[in-house]
């Protein structure tokens, strides 16, 4: 008998991504980037790159530094899992509310991110 195996996922960049959500490139884990009839191993992933300058909407709650910038999408079955809602990613950086000054003391912004 003839048995088919699964080893790789097809299509890697048919998942079509609103420009809304500012991401700019899909790269495989060599870091290039990933063509339309490239194969991606079982176990294997992709990446989907934001915009430089942005950051994954998900993640902005962290400092800018430490804020992540792609969402890595895995090879799993011969089909890759995709978010079931992508998230944005953003040019800015939101960092809550500023602590209350101390008495009779003032807050500064130091322009930092």
């Amino acid at each position: 008998s003839l048995e088919c195996l699964l080893t790789f996922c097809f299509n890697a960049t048919q998942h079509v991504i609103n420009d809304d959500l500012n991401y700019k490139r899909v790269l495989s884990e060599k870091r290039k980037d990933v063509d339309p009839e490239d194969r991606v191993r079982l176990g294997h992933h992709i990446t989907y790159r934001c915009k430089p300058g942005y950051y994954l909407g998900s993640d902005t709650e962290v400092f800018k530094a430490r804020a992540k910038f792609n969402l890595t999408v895995e090879c799993f079955d011969g089909e890759f899992r995709y978010p079931d809602e992508w998230p944005v990613c953003l040019d800015t950086v939101s960092c809550g509310q500023p602590p209350e000054p101390p008495y009779r003391g003032e807050l500064q912004w130091l322009e930092e991110a």
